[in-house]
């Protein structure tokens, strides 16, 4: 069940790596929101919209489209895999074999809506989330300069292959959003990715290139 105090547990973990969140996290306003209960008895986040409730999972069970989701995924040389929509964090818990199989895999969260993002606070399996240190939570909303910070997320896995997906609410729900997403990060991701080869391959010449001409320049 929701819990206050798994709530501050969990804010002070969030606050060790992403400091910026607290303001907008903390005077967010969650009345929208509600927990549910899917068919099979599992905790669901529920939100009205337009008069209708969008459920952030199935509302038969979260745990068997997460399931199903994973099992789509093609991550064949994948290492960064980008979800877009975080809901109770249900789709982390199929991932957790594929990244404990290497070190270098990431899975990398991508939330838009601070309500959302508290109540998951709320949950038992967020503390188990945010102590992953292959699990990040990245905001992807405007409120925190959007382009910048998708461009920083990139550079974080510079190099690195990746696989963009999302809640299969929000693929539908948030078709739009999903796909300026996929795109930014793909195009994001390839740029970086040819500056850093570009720097391994010329790096080393350039710099050497460019100090040698420093000493000439009072000549």
């Amino acid at each position: 069940m929701p819990s206050h105090k798994k709530f501050s547990e969990n804010l002070r973990l969030l606050e060790r790596r992403h400091p910026q969140f607290l303001p907008l996290l903390i005077n967010c306003c969650v009345d929208e929101f509600t927990i549910s209960t899917t068919r099979e008895g599992e905790q669901n986040l529920t939100k009205q919209l337009d008069e209708k409730p969008f459920h952030y999972h199935s509302p038969y069970s979260a745990e068997k489209e997460a399931k199903k989701w994973f099992a789509s995924l093609k991550l064949e040389d994948c290492k960064v895999l980008y979800v877009y929509g975080i809901g109770l964090g249900y789709y982390y818990t199929p991932v957790v074999g594929w990244l404990k199989e290497d070190k270098e895999r990431f899975l990398v969260f991508l939330e838009d809506d601070f309500g959302a993002l508290r109540c998951f606070l709320e949950m038992a399996l967020a503390t188990k989330i945010l102590k992953d240190p292959q699990v990040l939570i990245h905001y992807c909303g405007e409120e925190l300069g959007e382009g910048k910070r998708i461009s920083e997320l990139c550079w974080t896995f510079v190099s690195l292959s990746r696989k963009i997906s999302g809640l299969l609410s929000y693929q539908k729900k948030h078709s739009g959003k999903f796909l300026k997403l996929r795109y930014e990060l793909m195009l994001e991701g390839a740029s970086q990715d040819t500056v850093a080869l570009e720097l391994e391959n010329f790096g080393e010449v350039f710099f050497e290139n460019f100090y040698q001409n420093t000493l000439t320049l009072n000549d």
